[in-house]
């Protein structure tokens, strides 16, 4: 091995590492990794039936309720106190379960998250999935922590986590590299 396929070699992993680090972390309000961890109070009306979620002070806002933002949150929540969650009547069980999903289901800052999928209703935790408003998508859970009639405290928490839309970009310039290097292998020859 001489000092050009050295060089090379030192090229091409810089290269590799800087490409995946800028294609796995891109500048974006919802930074993968980032964890909304949150609480707060909610109302279960088996009339309407609706789910509302109520401001921290107990009283009801017109469609959405607020939530507090606990100090274990990271990246991009990390700091924030507030949010809002969006209550669940009809309409929004209708999107939820015909596709479209839940828009706007919690905001956080300048963050909002569009409910897509909930599963796991046979016990008091439940799994949900959705998009942050930039496109990254997030988990989470939702624990019902005790309830007093229809009054209901809740606890939830959603990361950003990457998604496989990345990997055929890195496999294509993993491909080009090694191209390149069987050339400049056949050249030395």
């Amino acid at each position: 091995m001489n000092f050009k396929t050295i060089g090379l070699n030192v090229a091409v992993a810089t290269a590799v590492v800087a490409s995946s680090a800028l294609a796995i972390c891109p500048a974006q309000a919802a930074t993968i990794g980032s964890k909304l961890d949150f609480f707060g109070i909610g109302k279960a009306d088996f009339a309407t039936p609706k789910i509302d979620f109520l401001n921290l002070n107990f009283s009801s806002g017109a469609s959405t309720g607020q939530f507090a933002v606990q100090g274990t949150s990271t990246g991009s929540f990390a700091g924030l106190e507030l949010g809002t969650i969006k209550d669940i009547g009809a309409t929004e069980a209708l999107s939820l379960f015909g596709g479209t999903g839940v828009s706007n289901f919690l905001q956080a800052g300048s963050e909002t998250f569009k409910l897509t999928q909930l599963t796991g209703f046979a016990s008091s935790t439940i799994s949900f999935e959705g998009i942050f408003g930039d496109g990254v998508k997030g988990l989470g859970t939702f624990t019902v922590l005790g309830n007093q009639g229809e009054l209901f405290t809740y606890q939830g928490s959603v990361t950003a986590v990457p998604t496989p839309a990345l990997l055929p970009g890195l496999l294509a310039l993993g491909l080009g590299v090694l191209r390149k290097r069987k050339a400049e292998a056949i050249e030395e020859v």
